[in-house]
C-alpha cells in the first residue's frame, strides 16, 4: 500500500508519500499520522515548504459568544461581500472598472472601488514597473503619491492628489505588469455600505442565516486568488485577532495530484497562523466544477480528504457540501440549478451550501439572535434617544392598498409598490387583517405578509415588489449612526433575489445593505430548497452625513417568470434607530 504522511515522521517531512511495511503503515494510519493514497507509486515532496508556524499574541481568553470573524477565500467566498480594508461604517462607490492594460500580463487588478466623495468622471490608474508602484488620479485632480506593490499585500488604498478621492484596490500582485501600464475609466456606480449579508454567495448566505452575528468582519476574499497568494500576503492578516476564522480557498490551486498536495500545505500554513493568534478556525472543502476532467476531480476529492484529515489532526471544524450540490454520477459537476456558471454556486446553491456547511459549525459559538428593541418606542432626542425613526414600527392598522398590481391591506403608514416591471402582482395582508399569519415561537401578534406572483401574461424575469413606509423619514440629526433591523420570512418558487436596504436622500445619498442581492439574473434563489426561511436582519451602523434630508427603508423581492412567493415582515423588533458610535 502507499500512504501520505500528515506530519513529520522519521526522516520524512509532512505530505511525503511513502511505501513501508504493512505493519508500519497500519500503525501510522491508526495513529492518524498518515492517510491512505488511492494511487500507487512513491512520490517525494521535494523542494516544497513544510507548514510554517507563525506565533502572534493570543488573547487571555476567547469570548464565549463570538462577535468577530475573518473570511479568507477566493471567488467562492467573495460574492457580494466587502473588502477588509474599506471604511467600516461609511459607504463607498461600488463600480465595475475596465483595466485591460493593467491586466495584460494576468488578472492583476481584481476590484476597484472609490471613496464616496471621489468625483464622477474619468480617473486614471497607473503602474510603474521600475519601482513596482501604482498611483491614482481622480477626475479633475492631480496624480497622487506612489504606493509600492508587493506580494506581501493584496488590498491597497491609493490616494489621488487631493484627499477624500482615494481608490480601494483588490490585487493579485504576482500578476503585476512587467512594463509601465495605465488605464483610464469612468468613476460611476452605486454608493453603498455592505455588511456581508446577502441572498447569494456562500459567505453572504452564511451571515444572513446566522442573523448577522458579527460586529466586525474582515473579508480577505478575492476572485482568482490562490492559497499561496494569501500566504505570501500574510503580513496583511495574520496579526488581526478575530473570534472566528472561516477559510474556503484552493479553488484555483488544485488541478492535479501534485498541486493538491501543495495546496494542502499552503492551507495548513494559513490555518495554523489563525490558530496561533487564538482564533476558532473552520475550513471548507472544494466544491464541484462542471468542467473538471476526471483526473482533476480525483485531485479535488483527494484534497478534500486531506482537509478532513487536517481538521481531525489540528482540532478544527471542517465542512464538505459536495454531497448536497454535486451530481452523484459523471465527472463531479454541479447538480441542476446549483451553479450559475459551472464553477460558482447559484443563489440557491449558496443557500444550500451555507445551510449544510458553515452555518452549523459557526452557529455553535455565535450569538443566536441580537437583542430586539421594542418597535413602539419612537425616537425622541431626550426621552428615547435610541428609539425608532419609523412611523408605526409596530405595523398596526389595516388600510386598503390600490397601487398598480397590488391589492389587499397594508399597515397604516406603509405600502407595497411595483419595484420593477409592469405585470407582477401582489396581495397584502396586514397584521390586523382577517386571516393574518401568526408569529412563530408562541409570540403574540401576526406578520405583515405579501403574496407575490410573476406568473401573469407577458411577465419577464426580474420583475419585483417593494414593501416600504408610505412617506420619507425625517427627524434625524446629521452625525448620527443609524441601523435598520427586524425579521422576515420568505418562501416560494421562482425567486430571483431579495434585499433589505436603508437609504438616505440628499447629499451623497448612500444605501446601507442589511441584506444584499446578486447582480446577475443568473444567480437565482429559486425555491430555497423548499424551506420557509426565517431571517433576522441588521444593517451595519451607517453615518448620516452632511446633506442628508430624509431616509427610507425597503424590502425588495425580485422574481423570475412563473414564480410565486410569500414574504413576511414581523413587527417584533422592527426599527430604524440610532446606535452608539462604533469603536
Amino acid at each position: 500500500m502507499t500512504i501520505r504522511l500528515l506530519t513529520k515522521w522519521s526522516d520524512y517531512e509532512a505530505n511525503t508519500i511513502i511505501t513501508e511495511s504493512p505493519e508500519t503503515e497500519a500503525g501510522l494510519l491508526a495513529a492518524k499520522l498518515a492517510m491512505a493514497e488511492l494511487a500507487g507509486g512513491v512520490f517525494t515532496a521535494k523542494n516544497k515548504p513544510t507548514a510554517i508556524r507563525v506565533t502572534t499574541s493570543r488573547p487571555s481568553k476567547r469570548p464565549d459568544v463570538h462577535r468577530s470573524a475573518m473570511y479568507i477565500g477566493d471567488s467562492i467566498s467573495a460574492a457580494t461581500i466587502s473588502m477588509a480594508h474599506l471604511p467600516r461604517h461609511k459607504a463607498v462607490r461600488w463600480m465595475t472598472a475596465a483595466t485591460p492594460n493593467l491586466n495584460t500580463d494576468g488578472s492583476f487588478v481584481k476590484e476597484v472601488l472609490t471613496a464616496a466623495t471621489c468625483p464622477s468622471g474619468n480617473g486614471t490608474l497607473r503602474y510603474y514597473a521600475a519601482d513596482s508602484t501604482m498611483t491614482w488620479q481622480a477626475f479633475g485632480d492631480t496624480e497622487g503619491p506612489r504606493v509600492s506593490i508587493t506580494i506581501e499585500a493584496c488590498f491597497y488604498r491609493i490616494d489621488s492628489g487631493t484627499g477624500g478621492k482615494e481608490v480601494y484596490l483588490a490585487l493579485i500582485p504576482r500578476w503585476k505588469p512587467t512594463v509601465d501600464r495605465a488605464d483610464t475609466f469612468n468613476v460611476s456606480g452605486t454608493i453603498k455600505l455592505r455588511n456581508n449579508c446577502a441572498s447569494n454567495g456562500v459567505v453572504g448566505w452564511t451571515n444572513t442565516l446566522l442573523g448577522n452575528p458579527y460586529d466586525v468582519i474582515y473579508p480577505f476574499c478575492i476572485s482568482s486568488i490562490r492559497a499561496a497568494d494569501w500566504w505570501d500576503a500574510r503580513a496583511q492578516w495574520q496579526d488581526i485577532y478575530t473570534d472566528d476564522s472561516h477559510i474556503v480557498v484552493c479553488t484555483n490551486d488544485v488541478n492535479s495530484r501534485e498541486t493538491a498536495l501543495q495546496a494542502l500545505i499552503n492551507l495548513e500554513n494559513i490555518v495554523r497562523s489563525r490558530q496561533d493568534i487564538g482564533s476558532n478556525v473552520a475550513v471548507g472543502c472544494l466544491l464541484p466544477y462542471d468542467d473538471r476532467t476526471a483526473a482533476m476531480t480525483q485531485a479535488a476529492v483527494e484534497f478534500n480528504i486531506g482537509v478532513r484529515a487536517m481538521a481531525d489532526r489540528l482540532g478544527l471544524g471542517a465542512w464538505d457540501a459536495w454531497p448536497y450540490v454535486g451530481l452523484t454520477t459523471g465527472s463531479g459537476g454541479y447538480a441542476p440549478g446549483m451553479s450559475a456558471d459551472k464553477l460558482h454556486p447559484s443563489s440557491k446553491g449558496g443557500y444550500i451550501i451555507a445551510k449544510h456547511g458553515p452555518v452549523p459549525l459557526l452557529a455553535k459559538r455565535v450569538r443566536q439572535m441580537f437583542a430586539k428593541p421594542f418597535s413602539g418606542a419612537a425616537y425622541d432626542p431626550v426621552n428615547a434617544p435610541y428609539g425608532s425613526f419609523l412611523v408605526n414600527g409596530q405595523l398596526a392598522g389595516a388600510v386598503t392598498v390600490a397601487n398598480a398590481g397590488i391589492s389587499g391591506e397594508v399597515p397604516t403608514g406603509w405600502t407595497v409598490v411595483r419595484e420593477v416591471g409592469s405585470t407582477i402582482t401582489a396581495v397584502s395582508k396586514a397584521p390586523a387583517s382577517a386571516g393574518a399569519v401568526p408569529l412563530p415561537d408562541n409570540m403574540p401578534g401576526f406578520y405583515w405578509s405579501v403574496a407575490v406572483s410573476n406568473a401573469n401574461a407577458s411577465a419577464v424575469n426580474g420583475e419585483g415588489i417593494r414593501m416600504r413606509p408610505s412617506a420619507l423619514i425625517t427627524g434625524f440629526a446629521i452625525g448620527t449612526y443609524v441601523s435598520f433591523e427586524g425579521e422576515i420570512r420568505i418562501s416560494g418558487t421562482g425567486i430571483q433575489a431579495f434585499s433589505i436596504i436603508h437609504s438616505t436622500q440628499g447629499g451623497l445619498a448612500p444605501t446601507s445593505m442589511a441584506i444584499d442581492q446578486g447582480s446577475s439574473a443568473a444567480t437565482q434563489t429559486d425555491n430555497l430548497d423548499g424551506d420557509v426561511v426565517r431571517i433576522p436582519f441588521r444593517s451595519a451602523p451607517m453615518l448620516v452625513e452632511a446633506g442628508a434630508t430624509s431616509m427610507s427603508v425597503g424590502i425588495i423581492l425580485l422574481m423570475n417568470i412563473g414564480g410565486t412567493a410569500t414574504i413576511e415582515l414581523s413587527p417584533v423588533g422592527l426599527g430604524l434607530h440610532p446606535v452608539s458610535a462604533p469603536a
